[in-house]
């Protein structure tokens, strides 16, 4: 129970973070419109891999480090998004949630090894490809709506408790 517990307050923590993402998204779009993909790119992702690396990587220097190398593989995520997007709308979300998920996993693996294991790989991978799915529900992805802060809530939320979840020893709850 205590572990079902953890793993709920750990999805609400990181849906928190989408939401937030998603309001800069949405915020840079209508007053940034111009630089808006650039500044996206740049400053959405880092309420996520703040609160990943805190809660995945062992020890501080290393947090700071992992929290780095997820905002690089979230950079990659959406430049791969923005770049397909025009030709292969559904093909360049699903893509870049892959690549996200499989990027954060990944980069976050440097502060916990236990995420370097091939089922943790892929499964972070599927997740991050499914939970991206809602990002298509959205009409345009460059819009003010609130079904974004909602598709980055449910990516985030997935991906984040699934790092977790593999960063973890199910029955001491300690880092390995």
């Amino acid at each position: 129970m205590k572990r079902l517990l953890e793993l709920v307050l750990v999805a609400i923590g990181f849906a928190g973070t989408g939401v937030a993402a998603g309001e800069i998204s949405r915020n840079l779009n209508i007053w940034y419109s111009q630089w808006a993909p650039t500044m996206e790119v740049l400053v959405a992702g880092v309420p996520f891999c703040v609160l990943a690396s805190a809660l995945c990587a062992r020890k501080f220097p290393m947090a700071a480090l992992v929290a780095i190398a997820d905002c690089l593989a979230w950079f990659v995520a959406l430049s791969i998004r923005a770049l397909l997007t025009d030709k292969h709308r559904y093909h360049a979300l699903i893509l870049a949630g892959l690549v996200g998920g499989l990027g954060v996993a990944g980069a976050t693996g440097f502060g916990c090894r236990r995420l370097f294991r091939w089922y943790a790989l892929t499964s972070i991978g599927v997740a991050g490809l499914l939970a991206a799915l809602p990002f298509a529900l959205v009409g345009n992805l460059d819009t003010s709506l609130p079904e974004l802060c909602a598709a980055f809530a449910v990516w985030q939320a997935a991906v984040g408790t699934l790092l977790f979840a593999f960063s973890r020893d199910p029955h001491s709850g300690d880092n390995l």
